[in-house]
């Protein structure tokens, strides 16, 4: 805890010194209630951040003591009240600082109960010591490249805002965010896959590095994520546009492209994930920490030079770009340290699978062609038709024998869980 209490002052620290300087970054470009607003806004966050830090030993203790129900049920009661929560304040028109406060208070309420929890059912109790400098130096060395990756995305997905709001003002900014709305989505759908296989990564590792293996098992699960990505992504190609038209309005329209241009490039590294576990237990994730910093530097230089000429999509293709050479240059890292075997992992992932691509993305240029999209209704009936297309072209023509027996055994098993429930 004490660690965290140092990463706490030294964040207040940062955080006060960006503060007194947002005027100056900020002050030609927004207007005096705009820059009132942020000043407030920054306050809040600030404190969330804070307080995320300090419940954050409390989450890994719960997380030891396998309280996962607690805290996957308190991760979605969170999700949707905030999500309601914003929905209601829009709805009534108010503006981006209450939309702020009612994320941070209600963050503020989930990690109080986390506390709760900790003090009153598992007994927990802090005691602050002396550092034990062998530990901590222990932690440095495996957290170390970790932060620069985090520092790397947060450089990616969150500095491209600041230069817009910089150069171009709020209104781009509120465009681009739009735009970015759904990679999150698409990193918490393969995560989700990725994450099973971690302990059988770990323990193939540990038998015995062997590129063969490894690469197999990052192709079996490069599949299932690259199955299930590759219908979000082509979802949002198809429909995307129609759908932000009816969200948010026309006004909104280059925010599909800062979409296209910034997600699709996730969709290679989505589907490779998994590989970052392996430069984990291996020793050589520094690599990869080390080229994520350097093309997130390029890109802040890139954008720069583009914003003027292109505005916001010259900011995403920025971002995209580089994400899309840091993948490349990882995948070569792989290769070299980790003897897994770059091609043939692209080969294996994409075999079988780019014939659905097609044809499905086929059927959904014919379906929004020939049926215009005008209402949700129209989205959601034409949503459901390409996604019938593209699940039997993935049964048929996308899975192999192994794949669709694997697939058969797992309904089979919802089937007979379900009778045994029902009766």
């Amino acid at each position: 805890f004490t660690i965290y209490a140092a990463i706490v002052v030294s964040v207040l620290l940062a955080g006060s010194l960006v503060y007194v300087n947002l005027e100056n970054w900020f002050g030609s470009s927004f207007s005096f209630e705009q820059l009132a607003t942020l000043k407030k806004s920054y306050i809040v966050v600030l404190a969330t951040i804070v307080v995320t830090i300090i419940t954050n030993p409390i989450s890994a203790v719960l997380v030891s003591h396998e309280r996962f129900v607690f805290l996957r049920v308190g991760d979605l009661v969170l999700k949707l009240l905030t999500t309601a929560g914003i929905f209601i304040l829009l709805t009534m028109n108010y503006r981006v600082f209450e939309v702020v406060v009612i994320s941070s208070v209600l963050g503020a309420i989930y990690a109080s109960a986390k506390w709760v929890y900790a003090f009153r059912w598992l007994e927990i109790r802090i005691r602050f010591h002396s550092f034990e400098w062998q530990n901590v130096s222990m932690i440095f060395r495996y957290a170390a490249p970790i932060f620069v990756v985090v520092l790397a995305e947060q450089i990616f997905w969150k500095l491209d805002n600041v230069l817009l709001a910089a150069w171009l003002g709020t209104s781009a900014v509120a465009v681009y965010a739009v735009g970015l709305t759904f990679h999150k989505f698409f990193m918490s759908f393969s995560t989700s896959i990725s994450r099973v296989m971690v302990p059988n990564m770990i323990r193939q590792i540990e038998e015995g590095k062997n590129g063969a293996r490894l690469t197999n098992i990052l192709v079996r699960v490069g599949r299932m994520q690259a199955a299930i990505l590759g219908l979000l992504i082509l979802g949002l190609v198809f429909y995307g546009r129609q759908f932000l038209d009816l969200w948010v309005g026309p006004e909104f329209k280059d925010a599909y492209w800062v979409m296209i241009l910034t997600v699709s490039p996730m969709f290679f590294e989505l589907t490779s994930n998994l590989r970052n576990t392996i430069l984990q237990v291996l020793g050589f994730y520094w690599w990869r920490a080390a080229s994520q910093l350097f093309f997130a530097a390029i890109n802040v230089f890139l954008t720069i030079s583009l914003i003027d000429d292109y505005g916001i999509l010259g900011a995403a293709f920025s971002t995209g770009l580089c994400l899309f050479l840091s993948y490349l240059v990882v995948g070569y890292l792989c290769e070299v340290k980790a003897e897994i075997n770059f091609r043939r992992f692209l080969s294996g992932i994409l075999r079988g699978l780019l014939p659905v691509f097609i044809l499905a993305g086929t059927a959904a240029w014919v379906l929004t062609s020939k049926y215009p999209i005008r209402s949700w209704a129209d989205l959601m009936f034409s949503a459901i038709a390409f996604t019938g297309v593209y699940l039997t072209c993935l049964y048929y023509v996308g899975m192999n024998g192994s794949e669709r027996a694997l697939l058969r055994r797992k309904l089979r098993g919802v089937y007979d869980r379900t009778a045994t429930i029902s009766t």
